[in-house]
């Protein structure tokens, strides 16, 4: 969504365009729906295990991939069950959370 956020204008375009040079009418849209809709009535419990487990593996995905886009910086904190003080990846000694002090100057 984020990336068609910011194509959306030429997004809206390129469909506008597909809809000039191939128009659908009303009949071809109905039957389109018409197969879609009979096709979700004749799912069975297989095919419904199927999409879950397809649903998973792009869940899956996604965070593996949003995990190797973090910096060293933010995996520091992946876990909130750290002890302090502790040594990050930098060999820095970090005494205390600074994410959770608001006022910095009377963290010490």
């Amino acid at each position: 969504m984020r990336k068609n956020s910011r194509l959306f204008n030429g997004m809206q375009a390129l469909q506008a365009a597909r809809h000039r040079y191939a128009p659908i009418d009303y009949d071809e849209l109905l039957d389109i729906t018409k197969i879609w809709v009979d096709a979700a009535l004749r799912l069975r419990k297989k095919d419904l295990k199927m999409m879950h487990k397809l649903v998973k593996a792009q869940n899956i995905k996604s965070i593996e991939l949003t995990h190797k886009l973090r910096t060293r910086q933010d995996r520091r904190f992946d876990n909130e069950l750290i002890s302090f003080p502790f040594t990050d990846s930098y060999s820095n000694v970090v005494l205390y959370d600074r994410r959770k002090i608001s006022d910095k100057r009377n963290a010490a």
